[in-house]
Order: C-alpha cells, then sequence, then structure tokens
C-alpha cells in the first residue's frame, strides 16, 4: 500500500487513522521487510509513539504535516538518537534536536529513524551503509576515513 503525505494527513485529521497508527504501521513494514541496513538507528518505537500521541493535544489543522514519520540522515542532529555521520568515531549524543529537524518536528513530523550519509567515504571510496549496513541495527563498519 502507497500513500502519498497528504492522504495521510488527511486520513488523520478525517479520524480514520490516527497517527499513532501511521507510527505503528511505519514500525511494522520496518518489522516486515526485516533489513537491519535500511536504518543506521532505529529509535525506541515506545518513544515514537508517544511522541504520536502527544500530537493529539494539538489542533491538526495548524500541523501540515501532522503524524507523518520520517527518518533523518546521520549528519542532522537529532535529540536522543546518536549522531555519527556513518562513522562511529564521530558518535555524540546530541541533547537537542537541530533547526532541520525542530521546525519540521513543530509541524506535526515524527522521527522515526536515521538514514546513512553516505557522501562521507573513507580512502578506498568505500561508502558506509552502501554494502549492507551500520551501527546498532547489525550492519558493518569500514573505513570511516581511518578513524573507524
Amino acid at each position: 500500500m502507497t500513500e502519498t503525505i497528504a492522504e495521510i494527513v488527511a486520513a488523520h485529521r478525517s479520524g480514520a487513522m490516527s497517527p499513532v497508527q501511521t507510527v505503528a504501521r511505519s514500525y511494522q513494514r520496518t518489522r516486515d521487510h526485516d533489513d537491519p541496513a535500511i536504518f543506521i538507528t532505529l529509535r525506541a518505537e515506545a518513544d515514537a509513539l508517544a511522541e504520536a500521541e502527544a500530537l493529539s493535544k494539538k489542533d491538526p489543522a495548524l500541523l501540515p504535516l501532522y503524524g507523518i514519520p520520517v527518518a533523518v540522515k546521520d549528519n542532522i542532529d537529532a535529540a536522543g538518537l546518536p549522531t555519527t555521520a556513518a562513522c562511529p568515531a564521530f558518535s555524540y549524543l546530541p541533547a537537542r534536536d537541530s533547526t532541520a529537524v525542530a521546525l519540521p518536528g513543530k509541524s506535526g513530523l515524527v522521527t522515526q529513524a536515521r538514514l546513512a550519509a553516505k557522501e562521507i567515504k573513507d580512502d578506498t571510496g568505500w561508502a558506509p551503509n552502501s554494502n549492507g549496513g551500520l551501527g546498532e541495527n547489525g550492519g558493518v563498519v569500514r573505513g570511516c576515513g581511518g578513524l573507524g
């Protein structure tokens, strides 16, 4: 099943589906796909569901992206998820969201996961996560410019 963002937001606003249901469905689809290389880090499902539930206390008409789950590139800070730029040697845990995450979050987005920053390559030209993943979800780490 493929839907547009507009269709999902419309379903949320009409009550046909809730942001909690959409986020739960997104996690289920991730589990069903069964590929640990999809994300560098998958946020705890309970945390994402709590964020989606908190949206129910807000006016959906004021949230253009009401309940849409997203993944954030791994060189952009998202509070509580490690920022690694696809290289564990660079890893740190940001205390707050970057502006690029915070502003869309105010529009109703729910952060679900981290994606690889593939433009960072080691001296062999190999990009982390391009051949099987990286990080806590079971992928491999190579290179990182000699740092990993």
